[in-house]
């Protein structure tokens, strides 16, 4: 899904870029979630989340928890 702000999509773009480099680097995680009444980003490691799950599924994958389904 695209912001309608075009100056933050770009932000957001740039963001991630940069958290998937520095993953990449160091090995540290990262989450990422913004939520709009009309928007929502989903980010691990930099990456969109490719697959729905909630936030909450994706804070207990980062912590090593159970994945949640169809995420492999």
């Amino acid at each position: 899904m695209r912001h309608n702000s075009d100056k933050v999509q770009e932000a957001i773009v740039q963001l991630c870029d940069a958290l998937c480099e520095y993953e990449r680097n160091t090995g540290i995680e990262s989450i990422l979630i913004l939520r709009e009444p009309d928007f929502v980003c989903r980010a691990v490691d930099g990456k969109p989340a490719v697959f729905d799950v909630t936030d909450e599924d994706m804070i207990d994958c980062m912590l090593g928890k159970d994945k949640p389904e169809g995420s492999e």
